[in-house]
Parts: structure tokens; C-alpha cells; sequence
């Protein structure tokens, strides 16, 4: 009987692992196929796509704030100890050298856009770039469905919104670069793949969900309060019309009503 009871639990313990495995790359492969988004945006002129893309980083922003605040740190509130605010900071310090790293190289090459020499390695730059951030999202992505599948889809949902304007930042500046619109178009769907790579690493790494609560997920709290703290929301603080204003802001609150929403399913 002791034995069955072994297996069964093994088999349960199995089963779910598979499950949320199979989950996770559902949901990476669907936030890499986003990169596809660049190439419709290519389709619209200049003053179409910033009215669009504006609204999207708002959305983006309300979306990855309200999975911070709704889901991720209720999630780890019950065992908050200093190690949590450590881990959390550690997120917003990761992500924001990583991206003065990055910024670093390329604006280190796009300085010189006098010089055609320089375009393929600002264009190289930032293919490696976006690659590096899709890593970080599919690590992040399969750390939430390690926790709880609630969890792991409301961070893909806040990974797509805020993946859609920043693929098409990516296209239309490769575009720029000189890059083709079919080749950019394959460079970033490759550049995207990446996430898949991230999200199997964290399960190649382990299956401990008290590891996942204690560090990682803290210090996915704090990459997504730096992403659209940082990134996003200077983005469109900017603006001064005040149609524009509330437009961003309703959208904001849309961005986390989403997110309110699916604690449905909680």
C-alpha cells in the first residue's frame, strides 16, 4: 500500500511537472511568434504607427505593474523576509545594467551613422539585444508556471503587451539600419526563439517551487517594475495634448484591469 501510495504521488508529481512544462512553452512560443508584429507595423506610415505604438506602451505598462502589484507580490507577501526586498532590487540592478550594457554597444556604433560600416553592427547589437531581453521574458515566463499556472499566465500576458511595441521598435530600426524587411523579419522571429531557450534553462536548472518563490520571482518583481518604470512609462509621459493624456491613462487602467480580471481564474 506505502508503495502504491510512492508511485501515485510520483506520477502526480510527474504529470503536473509535464503539464506546466507544456503550458510554458505554449505560452513563449506564443510571445515569440509577436516578433511577426513588426512586419504589419511596417505597413502603416510613420505618424499611424507612433499614435499605435504609444497606446500599446501604455497598455504594456499598466499590464506589467499590475502583475507586479495583483499577482506576483501577493504571491511571495506571506514569506517576505529581507532575503524577498533583496532579490527584488537585485531584479530592477540586473535589468538595468543589462541594458546600459546593451545601450552601450549600440550607441557606441550608431554614433557614427555617417558611416555605412557601422550600421551592421548597430543592427548586430541590437538583433543581440532583443535576443537577450526574449531570454530574460521566457526565464521569467517559466518561473511564474513553476509557481501556479494563474501566475505564469498573467506574466505572459503582461510579457505580450508589452512585447508588441517593443518588437515593432525593433523591425522599423533595423529597417533603418538598412536592414531588408524580410531579413529583419527572420532576424527578430530568431532573436525571439531565445525566450524558448530561457524558459528551458529554469526548468533544466530545477523544479523547487520554494526556490522560484524565495529569488526568482522577487527578482521578477523588480524586472518588471525597472521595465515599466524605466522603459516604458517615459515613453509616453511626454506627451502635452491632453486627449493624448487621457488616452494613455485609460488605457493604463486597462492594462491593469486585465490583470485584476484574470485573479478570476485564481
Amino acid at each position: 500500500m506505502q508503495q502504491s501510495c510512492v508511485f501515485l504521488n510520483i506520477l502526480l508529481v510527474y504529470t503536473i511537472m509535464n503539464t506546466t512544462i507544456i503550458f510554458t512553452l505554449i505560452a513563449v512560443l506564443s510571445v515569440s511568434l509577436i516578433s511577426a508584429i513588426g512586419l504589419v507595423g511596417f505597413l502603416f506610415s510613420e505618424s499611424i504607427l507612433k499614435k499605435i505604438s504609444g497606446g500599446l506602451v501604455a497598455l504594456a505598462v499598466g499590464a506589467l505593474f499590475g502583475d507586479v502589484f495583483i499577482h506576483i507580490l501577493p504571491e511571495i507577501s506571506e514569506n517576505w523576509t529581507t532575503v524577498t526586498s533583496v532579490s527584488i532590487l537585485s531584479g530592477i540592478v540586473f535589468f538595468a545594467l543589462v541594458e546600459k550594457v546593451l545601450h552601450w554597444h549600440h550607441h557606441h556604433g550608431s554614433h557614427k551613422d555617417c558611416d555605412h560600416k557601422s550600421q551592421p553592427a548597430s543592427a548586430t547589437m541590437l538583433v543581440i539585444g532583443d535576443a537577450v531581453h526574449n531570454f530574460i521574458d521566457g526565464a521569467l515566463i517559466a518561473t511564474s508556471f513553476l509557481v501556479s499556472f494563474e501566475l505564469g499566465l498573467a506574466t505572459t500576458v503582461a510579457v505580450i503587451l508589452h512585447e508588441i511595441p517593443q518588437e515593432i521598435s525593433d523591425f522599423g530600426a533595423l529597417i533603418a539600419l538598412g536592414v531588408k524587411a524580410k531579413k529583419a523579419f527572420w532576424l527578430n522571429l530568431l532573436s525571439a526563439l531565445t525566450a524558448v531557450i530561457g524558459a528551458l534553462l529554469v526548468f533544466i536548472v530545477g523544479d523547487q517551487t520554494d526556490t522560484f518563490t524565495t529569488y526568482l520571482l522577487p527578482f521578477t518583481a523588480g524586472g518588471f517594475i525597472y521595465v515599466a518604470g524605466t522603459d516604458l512609462l517615459p515613453e509616453i509621459k511626454t506627451t502635452t495634448k491632453i486627449s493624448n493624456i487621457f488616452w494613455h491613462l485609460g488605457l493604463i487602467i486597462l492594462g491593469i484591469s486585465l490583470m485584476v480580471l484574470l485573479t478570476v481564474f485564481e
